[in-house]
């Protein structure tokens, strides 16, 4: 079995074929390119990781996709044998530290000590309540939003992406494989990271556009006591507070059908997704996609494919008017480019800048493993 997120091919032959939708207050159940459930307006959203920061960023960013209020989190520490209770307490300082920032509850969870488990192992899960049922300072009828909306991703609709491609698959890679990096690069990456898990968040991007969705006119001056936001996706905290104040990105104007996080099998794994989910083809130019130079040249030397590796930290938005996103996205730090355009009934295609156009097919792993 590979290792990593399931491949989609072992999804639907073993995991999705055995799940029947009985209960009609599921509104969003299991499947392929969203990685969160909704039950009657309950939103519920999973994240696993091999350590704390990983596990919290991974959850928090399916449930971000959502477009929802968080309420608060339950963890699960699966540890081997032999863990020494100061482990534990660190872990769980760690954890303690994000819910802070976050400023979202720990409200349960679960910890098992066994000789089953080769090594740590966490996940964190995240509830609350979906755009249609939020009760924060909305001036409008946030019961009438329609999110996600397949029907209203159509010929044309835009593909933006938020952040850079590969972001913690790189700094995975450089950790995993520490002598092999020192001896191309020197010191280059001594830190041992270049992005960092903090920079992995997209609940900042997903909080701007709920709470555009959720008034008539423009982004409301103030978040107050709702800021729930785990890190900043770039350039420090002061991004939120200007992304709310940007009276540009006005409810009609926006027009978003659909959110998605990058995260295991990379950009392409994601594209993918998108294209599961939406029953539809596009056209993506792969020179169009963001990625550091730093990101290039350490798949380069790890011989690894930069746009299958862990993407978190990136993010997919269609719509169908990317101007006025695009332009309050970069003009306060977080790097987003228009990456291409969904074709309705086409082939889910990749052009490169030499002329070749390529099939896209679905993830078969990541390829930091």
């Amino acid at each position: 079995m590979e290792k990593g997120s399931l491949i989609e091919r072992r999804l639907d032959n073993a995991v999705f074929r055995e799940i029947k939708k009985t209960d009609k207050s599921i509104v969003m159940g299991a499947g392929i390119g969203h990685d969160y459930s909704d039950i009657n307006g309950i939103i519920t959203a999973d994240g696993t990781g091999e350590t704390p920061a990983i596990a919290w960023i991974k959850a928090t960013n399916n449930f971000a996709c959502s477009l929802a209020n968080a309420i608060g989190a339950r963890l699960t520490l699966l540890l081997p044998e032999g863990t020494k209770e100061s482990f534990i307490k660190k872990c769980m300082s760690e954890f303690a530290e994000l819910a802070e920032k976050s400023e979202m509850p720990i409200v349960g969870g679960h910890t098992q000590v066994s000789d089953s488990f080769a090594a740590p192992f966490f996940t964190v899960h995240i509830f609350g309540h979906s755009v249609q049922n939020c009760d924060d300072n909305s001036t409008s009828g946030a019961k009438n939003i329609k999110y996600p909306d397949k029907r209203s991703i159509c010929d044309g609709s835009s593909i933006i992406m938020c952040g850079y491609a590969g972001m913690l698959g790189t700094d995975i890679l450089i950790q995993k494989n520490e002598s092999i990096i020192k001896e191309r690069f020197g010191n280059y990456f001594s830190s041992g990271y270049v992005f960092g898990t903090e920079k992995c968040s997209v609940a900042n991007v997903a909080k701007m556009i709920r709470v555009a969705l959720k008034n008539d006119a423009k982004i409301a001056p103030t978040l107050g006591n709702d800021a729930r936001i785990v890190a900043t996706l770039a350039n420090g905290a002061g991004i939120e507070s200007a992304l709310m104040n940007d009276t540009r990105l006005a409810a009609d104007d926006l027009k978003i059908s659909y959110l998605h996080d990058i995260s295991c099998g990379g950009v392409y794994a994601a594209l993918w997704q998108l294209g599961r989910f939406a029953d539809c083809g596009f056209t993506v130019h792969n020179d169009r996609i963001p990625i550091r130079q730093e990101t290039i040249e350490v798949c380069e030397a790890l011989d690894k494919n930069p746009y299958l590796i862990d993407g978190t930290g990136g993010l997919l938005i269609v719509c169908d008017n990317p101007e006025p996103i695009l332009g309050a996205l970069e003009e306060h730090g977080i790097v987003a480019a228009l990456i291409g355009r969904i074709v309705k009934k086409g082939e889910r295609l990749v052009a490169f800048g030499d002329g070749e156009t390529r099939k896209l097919a679905a993830s078969t792993g990541d390829e930091i493993y």
